[in-house]
């Protein structure tokens, strides 16, 4: 590494009175987001990481300002970005666009790879895991069941039928599965088959670039999605996404924060506020996904755990069901260290 370090100062040195200022620097970048778009097509990069890839850069070049790049001006870019209160894993994936660039500058014969010796902030991620118990899994399918939705006029009442069947399919098959999010906001009506044994959903894993694997439907959650599809037929048609939504604009395929903004509408209604204190990021989509394998793992043993969650490997699966049972731990020990409690013949 000091072999590095000593190359890039000499470089620096031989090179920095040829810095032409944010022009080039932009100029540069949109030759690398261009190579990018390259890759992308030939298969070697997906897209949505040319995408993260190109809104990191538009921060680091808004923040460099023009000055010249070197290795101490990256170190201080990502001491600003702790400072701004960006999480590690998000200053992280700020740096890793950061140092591909450069990696590319160097191999292009531009600029020195000022960012190889930097280091994002260590990321604990040992912390503890919420998961519902599966009496609350039940109690969440049962509020969407019978939540009262306002409609006007009949066609306002077709689409909140709509809504409400989507928003129940939705629940289990999160639920039954085990599947991310992005797996759901990916699938399409024809990703759906009820009529194989057992039914299944077609669906494309993170990082995969097909539709490629698929997922068993439990009963109840191929029940709710035959009934979902049928009303959704009758409004949208056949093609198109899966899941999609009511307002603005029917028909139009639900993302990541429509479908988080249902969960946690259902998490309100059985009593966990996912807006308090310590709540964050705990209680949405995923927690559906860590219930699941939570459930299986309990019930059938971490292998099993494994396939339902997808996991390349075990030991993936073993320290979050591991950080599940921390939260558990903690959540079911602390009645039990309540002390100070007065008693009715306390004084005051």
């Amino acid at each position: 590494m000091n072999d590095d370090k000593a190359l890039i100062h000499t470089d620096l040195n031989r090179i920095t009175a040829t810095w032409g200022g944010e022009g080039l620097m932009r100029r540069w970048i949109s030759e690398w987001l261009e190579h990018l778009g390259q890759l992308v097509a030939a298969g070697g990069l997906t897209s949505a990481t040319a995408s993260t890839y190109e809104s990191r850069m538009r921060r680091w070049c808004a923040w460099i300002d023009g000055r010249v790049p070197t290795p101490a001006e990256v170190q201080d870019w990502v001491i600003a970005l702790c400072d701004d209160g960006l999480k590690p894993a998000s200053v992280g994936n700020h740096l890793a666009a950061v140092k591909a660039f450069f990696r590319w500058c160097e191999a292009t014969g531009r600029w020195p790879a000022v960012a190889r010796s930097v280091r994002a902030p260590r990321e604990f991620r040992d912390g503890p895991l919420a998961a519902l118990s599966r009496e609350q899994a039940e109690a969440l399918i049962d509020f969407f069941r019978n939540e009262e939705m306002a409609s006007t006029g009949e066609r306002g009442a077709a689409k909140q039928a709509l809504r409400k069947s989507r928003d129940i399919a939705l629940a289990l098959t999160l639920l039954g599965t085990g599947l991310r999010t992005i797996s759901l906001v990916r699938a399409d009506v024809k990703d759906l088959d009820l009529t194989s044994s057992p039914p299944r959903l077609l669906h494309r894993p993170k990082g995969h670039r097909a539709v490629d694997e698929w997922a068993a439907l439990p009963p109840e959650a191929a029940a709710a999605l035959q009934r979902y599809a049928t009303r959704r037929s009758e409004l949208c048609g056949d093609p198109g996404p899966l899941w999609v939504g009511v307002h603005p604009r029917l028909g139009s395929r639900l993302n990541g924060a429509s479908i988080r903004r249902i969960v946690a509408r259902g998490m309100n209604g059985i009593g966990i506020d996912v807006k308090a204190p310590g709540n964050a990021g705990q209680w949405g989509p995923h927690c559906l996904r860590r219930t699941a394998v939570t459930i299986v793992a309990d019930e059938a043993g971490i292998e099993e755990a494994q396939i339902v969650a997808g996991h390349a490997s075990v030991d993936q699966t073993r320290r979050a069901y591991a950080r599940v049972n921390k939260h558990r731990v903690q959540a079911r020990v602390a009645p039990l260290l309540d002390f100070g409690k007065r008693r009715p013949n306390d004084g005051a």
